[in-house]
Formats: structure tokens, C-alpha cells, sequence
């Protein structure tokens, strides 16, 4: 409002994007909060909840942010405004967190819930559930690697084969009123996608009315035959038959007339707007339709088939008679095959654009190439699943869908910078990686959980939509977000307990503190210790 800015359908979603975001954050606040209950009691639990997680909610939230500005890179103003203000939300969410959650903590402290917490001594209820996922993957850290390599490949391979579609009738159900009259409409009356064609060439030249008008009697008649053209008009339409002869006084007489004829009627054309002469070149224009009820109908294709045809006979032409001639392409099929041109453009540009920056910021994080670049793998694959999946099975990809990569990234690295946190500070306490996993299962795995779950949750119910963009866009987060979970839950231990682990350990380790033993008072995993 304050901005000036018209909302859209695609912007309308900020709100609900950015409150599910900060509800998440809030989240793993509280269980730092929780735990620090268990661990030493109520007294200072919001401060030392404050000191732990502000720095993994801080750089989640930036690159979060990062991962919808990358947004801002897209051409279509749905999209980069979507960006703008979802970033703008996430970092106002941020300042939030570390202000009213903690102030709240303090001035009305949960006092039951913490001593029923406190005296449990269990930080977790779900720790056991993680100390077996944790025995699964430092049993088979390369087996579980390997499947996620697999499935990189495989998802790769199917992204390749996505198709991007900006037709109307891809964003709206079969049902809605105006896919029902576009069909009325086309069934009574006639197609309804346009394609405009513009003969030019200059408006001095040697072409008699005749030859001018069998030039483009020959392209309407040659458009017309084409699959998926379903009418051509043009000047041809309109005007008398032309005449066939060649030779012979009868042949020059219908010539003449014919010419007489065209001088006569020439603004007649003009009116209906099928020939014009501006700025120096006459203009001949085809028009064209096709049907946007048929599915099947790709109007990229029609419109390659069409060029295939018209743009061969004008440069023949235009080279036997020295004539720069040349056509031109306009209305509704150009347009919509410019907009899927751009979308799929933009959808990589901010793919990439997301996935740079953020590699960056994770390599200065982790102070190692080698580390950030792995770091990367768990956030990547999710995106490279879901649209792999697309490719394979078929369903085209349009503005919603395309949002979703660049700001799935962006969410997706909060769990692997949390994670990689925790891990980092086992390191420190001691010198074993499999129990700093343990370690990291234990104070984040929940939090992660439930933060995936909360965002998950709350972006599907935008699937109900009936508009296809919105819809998707709440099915595919909902989608990438269960993958992203799996994967550093599962694909980002495997790394860490790989032999390309040790590009994590942090240089400085620490004696064993009295939170580590806490944690694993249990009984040890089963499983080879990876140092």
C-alpha cells in the first residue's frame, strides 16, 4: 500500500509465504529455548536460546532472502515484485524473532511447562527415532550417498525434458466459466488465438498490384494448409479473383484491369487494415487464428511451422528481385510463446543467480570451497527432484511453478545451516564425527521436522487454488520441502561421516562438555566411528 503498488494473484501469497516462514524460525528459537530448559532449568534459558540461535536463524533468514530476490532478476512483474516484498518480509520476520519471542520468554515465563520439562532431563522425546536414523546412515553413509547422487542424475535428466506453458487455458480447471466460453465461443464463431503476419517491404518498388497480391495469395494459401491454422485472412479475401493468365491479349487486359481495379480500392484495403504504407515501406498483413480450447495445440510449434513456410518464399523473393523483403510476427500466439520463453529464462537466471550467491555465502561460512560446494548438494537435489519428476511425467511448468526453485533453495539451506551448526559444535566438544551427527540429530533433527512440517502444511493449502499458478505453487513448496528434509536428514550425514566430511571439522575441538555427555547417555549406535 505504502509503496503504491497494485497487488496481484501472485503477490496476494507474500502474507501467507512470509507468515509460514516466521512461524517456522519462531520454532527452532523455542526449542533452543527448550532444550536449554532441560538441560540447566528456566532461569537465563532465553538468553542462552537468543545466543544459540541467532546466528544459524540469521543466516537462514539471508539467505532465505537471497533465494527470493534472486527473483527480482525475472522480466515478468508478478514474479520480481513476489521477490521483492517476500524478501522484504523474511528479514522484518527476522527482526521479530530476536525481539518479541525473547521479550515474551522473559516477561512471562512458561514456569509449569519448564519444570515439567526440566525435570524429564530429556531434551527430546524424539531422540531415540534420531539415534536410529543416525545408526542407519553411519552404517551406510555410502549407500545413502549413492542414492542421492542417483537420484541427482536421474532428476537432471528429467528437468531436461520440462516443458513451460503460459496459456491460459494451462492455468485454469476445465470447469472454470472462462475455459467453458472460450469453447462456446470457438465452436460457434471461430478460433480466438491470434497471429498476426506483416508482409513489409518498401514502398517504392517494381511489384505490379497483381504480383504483390499472388505474394500474398501464396503465403495465405500455403498458412492456411498447415496443422493447427484454423483460419487466414488477409487482402486476398477481399478482393477479386486474381487473374491466371500469362501470355496473350486477354492475359494483359485482366492484368490491366485488375491494377486499375487495386488503384481504385487501394484505401478500401487500408481501412480494413490488410495493406498500409508507413514510413517509407508498405505493409501486407495475414491474419491468422487457432484454436485455445485444443490441448494438444503447441502454438510454439504452429508458430515455427508457419515461419518455416513464409520466411523461405520472402527471401527467395526478395533475392530474385533485389527487394529487401520480410515478415513480421504479432498477437496472441508470438506472445504466449515469448512469455514461456521468458519464463523458463527467468526460472533458470534465478536459479542460478540464488544458487551462486548462496554457494558463496556458504563456502565464507565454512571457511572451505570444497565444504560449501557439498553443503549444496542436500539443498539442490530437492529442487532437481520435484521439476525431474515434472520432465518425466509431463506437466508443464508455469509462473508459479518457476518461483518455486529459487525460493525452495533459499528455505531449504535454513535446515542444513542449522544442522551443519550443530555439528560444527560437537566437533568442537569432541573428536568424533559420528557422535557430533548424534549430537546434531539430537538438538536440531525435531526442529527441522516441525519447521518443515509448519511450512509444508502451511504453503499446501494454497493447492486448493483453482488457479493453476497458485496451486502449483503450493503443491511443488509442499513437495520440495519433504525432499529438502530428507535430504539433510539423510544425504547431509552421509557427507559428513564421508570421507569429504572432514572439510567440516571445525580446527578448534574442545574437551567433551557435560551437554554432549547428557545427550548421549545411552547406549552407543552401532557403527564405525568416522574420526
Amino acid at each position: 500500500f505504502y509503496l503504491g503498488a497494485t497487488p496481484d494473484s501472485v503477490s496476494l501469497m507474500v502474507p501467507a509465504v512470509v507468515y509460514v516462514l516466521a512461524i517456522s524460525a519462531g520454532v527452532h528459537l523455542i526449542n533452543y529455548f527448550r532444550d536449554e530448559v532441560a538441560l540447566h532449568g528456566l532461569p537465563g534459558a532465553a538468553e542462552k536460546a537468543v545466543r544459540h540461535a541467532w546466528r544459524p536463524c540469521s543466516l537462514a533468514a539471508f539467505t532465505t532472502a537471497l533465494g527470493m530476490g534472486s527473483l527480482l532478476v525475472s522480466s515478468l512483474i508478478p514474479v520480481s515484485r513476489f521477490g521483492t516484498y517476500a524478501a522484504l518480509g523474511t528479514l522484518s520476520a527476522l527482526a521479530l524473532l530476536f525481539t518479541a519471542i525473547p521479550a515474551a520468554l522473559v516477561l512471562t515465563p512458561p514456569r509449569a511447562w519448564a519444570r515439567k520439562v526440566y525435570k524429564s532431563h530429556r531434551p527430546d522425546r524424539l531422540a531415540p527415532y534420531w539415534k536410529q536414523m543416525c545408526g542407519l546412515v553411519v552404517r551406510f553413509p555410502n549407500l545413502v550417498a549413492g542414492v542421492g547422487v542417483l537420484l541427482l542424475v536421474v532428476g537432471v535428466a528429467g528437468a531436461a525434458r520440462v516443458r513451460v506453458t503460459a496459456r491460459l487455458h494451462d492455468m485454469l480447471s476445465a470447469n472454470n466459466p472462462v475455459v467453458q466460453d472460450y469453447a462456446w465461443l470457438e465452436e460457434r464463431v471461430g478460433p480466438l488465438v491470434p497471429l498476426e503476419i506483416v508482409v513489409r517491404m518498401p514502398a517504392e518498388n517494381e511489384l505490379s498490384w497483381l504480383d504483390r497480391m499472388r505474394l500474398v495469395e501464396t503465403l495465405h494459401r500455403e498458412v492456411r494448409s498447415l496443422s493447427g491454422v484454423e483460419r487466414t485472412l488477409s487482402a486476398v479475401t477481399f478482393a477479386p479473383p486474381l487473374p491466371q493468365g500469362v501470355r496473350g491479349i486477354k492475359a494483359i487486359t485482366e492484368r490491366s484491369i485488375f491494377n486499375r481495379h487495386m488503384d481504385k480500392h487501394a484505401e478500401d484495403l487500408a481501412q480494413l487494415g490488410f495493406r498500409r504504407v508507413h514510413a517509407g515501406e508498405e505493409l501486407w498483413r495475414i491474419s491468422v487464428g487457432a484454436n485455445a480450447s485444443d490441448a494438444t495445440l503447441q502454438f510454439s510449434e504452429v508458430l515455427e511451422r508457419i515461419s518455416n513456410t513464409i520466411d523461405p518464399q520472402l527471401n527467395a523473393v526478395s533475392e530474385q528481385l533485389g527487394v529487401p523483403i520480410e515478415a513480421l510476427y504479432s498477437g496472441g500466439m508470438p506472445l504466449v510463446q515469448k512469455a514461456q520463453q521468458q519464463l523458463l529464462k527467468d526460472m533458470i537466471d534465478s536459479f542460478v543467480m540464488a544458487l551462486g550467491i548462496i554457494t558463496i555465502v556458504m563456502i565464507l561460512l565454512l571457511r572451505n570451497p570444497v565444504g560449501g560446494m557439498l553443503a549444496m548438494i542436500p539443498n539442490v537435489l530437492p529442487a532437481v527432484i520435484v521439476f525431474g519428476a515434472m520432465g518425466w511425467l509431463g506437466p508443464a511448468i508455469e509462473v508459479g511453478s518457476m518461483m518455486t526453485a529459487s525460493v525452495a533453495l533459499g528455505i531449504a539451506v535454513d535446515d542444513t545451516l542449522h544442522f551443519i551448526t550443530w555439528f560444527q559444535r560437537g566437533m568442537r566438544r569432541t573428536n568424533e564425527r559420528r557422535r557430533a551427527v548424534m549430537f546434531a540429530y539430537r538438538r536440531c533433527a525435531t526442529a527441522m521436522t516441525q519447521t518443515s512440517l509448519i511450512c509444508g502444511l502451511g504453503l499446501v493449502v494454497f493447492a486448493a487454488s483453482p488457479f493453476a499458478p497458485i496451486s502449483r505453487f503450493g503443491f511443488m513448496m509442499a513437495a520440495m520441502l519433504a525432499a529438502a528434509l530428507l535430504s539433510d536428514l539423510l544425504i547431509l550425514p552421509a557427507i559428513l561421516l564421508g570421507p569429504l566430511g572432514i572439510t567440516f571439522v571445525p580446527r578448534r575441538r574442545a574437551a567433551a562438555s557435560t551437554e554432549i555427555k547428557t545427550l548421549d547417555a545411552e547406549p552407543q549406535i552401532v557403527g564405525q566411528s568416522n574420526p
